[in-house]
């Protein structure tokens, strides 16, 4: 049996996992993330309000020369803007300081940014593996974040790779559900 604690944009490879061997896969969660290959992702990856989507995929290593070192700051734009309680996620230390020591680890930018350089891949294998086999079976519960721009599309969006889902609404919460409303 496949058990996974996927964060964030690790819920990508879930897609293409739960289809190529459903019969290992119990049941999926994904938490407030736009899927690379559904239509919606197809509608937000160029808006100028998710720039990161875009920045995180220029080649070259720009984004991590650009971040590094500067990993706390790169991080606070995202815990003020993606949070409904920017100070759940403590500046200048305690939680903040574990994300930029993780972050500010040898070759943990490349791994982050490496994520969204492989959205495109991710989409056109997501749509094939429909395309070829038809939507996965496997029970499927979408977590939408109440104040998060992903949260009126989540089961638009699941549902075009998922036969069996259910979508709730986490209340008081934005993009990061685990760190800032885990019950």
């Amino acid at each position: 049996m496949l058990g996974a604690r996927q964060q964030n944009r690790a819920a990508d490879p879930l897609v293409s996992t739960d289809l190529l061997i459903p019969n290992d896969t119990a049941s999926l969660v994904y938490i407030d993330c736009p899927l690379p290959g559904s239509t919606f992702y197809d509608s937000l990856k160029n808006d100028q309000a998710v720039w990161r989507f875009t920045f995180h995929h220029v080649e070259d290593d720009l984004p991590e020369g650009l971040v590094s070192g500067n990993e706390r700051t790169y991080l606070r734009h995202f815990f003020d803007r993606l949070t409904v309680n920017p100070w759940a996620i403590t500046p200048g230390g305690g939680d903040q300081d574990v994300y930029v020591l993780a972050y500010a680890r040898p070759g943990a930018l490349w791994a982050a940014f490496k994520t969204y350089r492989e959205f495109e891949g991710d989409g056109r294998q997501n749509r094939e593996l429909v395309q070829r086999q038809g939507k996965s079976g496997v029970p499927t519960l979408g977590l939408a974040s109440e104040h998060s721009f992903n949260n009126a599309r989540h089961r638009e969006q699941l549902s075009e790779f998922h036969g069996d889902v259910e979508v709730e609404s986490v209340s008081n919460s934005a993009h990061y559900v685990p760190d800032k409303n885990p019950e």
